[in-house]
Protein backbone atom coordinates (compact mmCIF):
# COMPACT_ATOMS: atom_id res chain seq x y z
CA UNK A 1 0.00 0.00 0.00
CA UNK A 2 1.73 3.12 -1.22
CA UNK A 3 -0.18 5.37 1.15
CA UNK A 4 1.31 3.50 4.11
CA UNK A 5 4.80 3.00 2.80
CA UNK A 6 7.73 4.15 4.91
CA UNK A 7 8.13 7.01 2.42
CA UNK A 8 4.82 8.57 3.53
CA UNK A 9 5.18 9.05 7.31
CA UNK A 10 2.68 11.93 7.35
CA UNK A 11 -0.05 9.38 6.61
CA UNK A 12 0.69 7.32 9.74
CA UNK A 13 -1.08 9.82 11.99
CA UNK A 14 -4.20 9.81 9.83
CA UNK A 15 -4.23 6.05 9.55
CA UNK A 16 -3.44 5.70 13.24
CA UNK A 17 -6.48 7.78 14.16
CA UNK A 18 -8.68 5.72 11.84
CA UNK A 19 -7.28 2.49 13.27
CA UNK A 20 -7.89 3.71 16.82
CA UNK A 21 -11.51 4.53 16.07
CA UNK A 22 -12.07 1.31 14.14
CA UNK A 23 -10.57 -0.98 16.75
CA UNK A 24 -12.24 0.88 19.59
CA UNK A 25 -15.53 0.17 17.86
CA UNK A 26 -14.98 -3.57 17.48
CA UNK A 27 -12.84 -4.23 20.54
CA UNK A 28 -14.37 -1.77 22.99
CA UNK A 29 -11.22 0.16 23.78
CA UNK A 30 -8.68 2.45 22.15
CA UNK A 31 -5.45 0.80 21.11
CA UNK A 32 -3.29 3.54 19.66
CA UNK A 33 -1.83 5.58 22.49
CA UNK A 34 1.27 6.90 20.70
CA UNK A 35 1.88 8.10 17.16
CA UNK A 36 2.43 5.31 14.67
CA UNK A 37 5.87 5.44 13.11
CA UNK A 38 5.90 2.50 10.73
CA UNK A 39 3.84 -0.03 8.86
CA UNK A 40 5.31 -2.74 11.09
CA UNK A 41 3.72 -1.07 14.13
CA UNK A 42 0.37 -0.94 12.37
CA UNK A 43 0.54 -4.62 11.49
CA UNK A 44 1.51 -5.54 15.04
CA UNK A 45 -1.27 -3.53 16.65
CA UNK A 46 -3.87 -4.78 14.22
CA UNK A 47 -2.78 -8.41 14.63
CA UNK A 48 -2.87 -8.14 18.43
CA UNK A 49 -6.35 -6.62 18.49
CA UNK A 50 -7.68 -9.12 15.96
CA UNK A 51 -6.35 -11.97 18.10
CA UNK A 52 -7.94 -10.52 21.25
CA UNK A 53 -11.23 -9.98 19.42
CA UNK A 54 -11.14 -13.52 18.05
CA UNK A 55 -10.53 -14.96 21.52
CA UNK A 56 -13.45 -12.98 22.91
CA UNK A 57 -15.72 -14.27 20.12
CA UNK A 58 -14.59 -17.85 20.80
CA UNK A 59 -15.36 -17.51 24.51
CA UNK A 60 -18.79 -16.05 23.75
CA UNK A 61 -19.48 -18.97 21.40
CA UNK A 62 -18.38 -21.48 24.06
CA UNK A 63 -20.67 -19.87 26.62
CA UNK A 64 -23.55 -19.91 24.15
CA UNK A 65 -22.91 -23.62 23.58
CA UNK A 66 -22.91 -24.31 27.33
CA UNK A 67 -26.24 -22.51 27.69
CA UNK A 68 -27.74 -24.43 24.74
CA UNK A 69 -26.59 -27.70 26.32
CA UNK A 70 -28.22 -26.75 29.63
CA UNK A 71 -31.48 -25.96 27.87
CA UNK A 72 -31.38 -29.24 25.95
CA UNK A 73 -30.78 -31.23 29.14
CA UNK A 74 -33.56 -29.33 30.90
CA UNK A 75 -35.94 -29.98 28.00
CA UNK A 76 -35.15 -33.71 28.13
CA UNK A 77 -35.74 -33.84 31.90
CA UNK A 78 -38.99 -31.91 31.54
CA UNK A 79 -40.21 -34.37 28.90
CA UNK A 80 -39.46 -37.20 31.34
CA UNK A 81 -41.68 -35.55 33.94
CA UNK A 82 -39.02 -34.27 36.33
CA UNK A 83 -40.26 -31.40 38.51
CA UNK A 84 -39.42 -27.96 37.09
CA UNK A 85 -37.97 -26.77 40.42
CA UNK A 86 -35.53 -29.69 40.49
CA UNK A 87 -34.54 -29.11 36.87
CA UNK A 88 -33.96 -25.41 37.56
CA UNK A 89 -31.61 -26.17 40.45
CA UNK A 90 -29.74 -28.88 38.54
CA UNK A 91 -29.40 -26.98 35.26
CA UNK A 92 -28.79 -23.51 36.67
CA UNK A 93 -31.74 -22.10 34.72
CA UNK A 94 -34.77 -20.23 35.98
CA UNK A 95 -38.10 -21.97 36.30
CA UNK A 96 -39.47 -19.52 33.73
CA UNK A 97 -36.82 -20.56 31.20
CA UNK A 98 -37.70 -24.19 31.73
CA UNK A 99 -41.45 -23.61 31.44
CA UNK A 100 -41.05 -22.29 27.89
CA UNK A 101 -38.93 -25.23 26.71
Amino acid sequence: MAILSDEAPEQFGVFGQWLTNYLAGIAGEAVVTEPIRSVREIKGMFATKLKEYGERLKEEAREEGRQAEKRETARDLKEQGVDVEIIAKAAGLSEGEIEVL
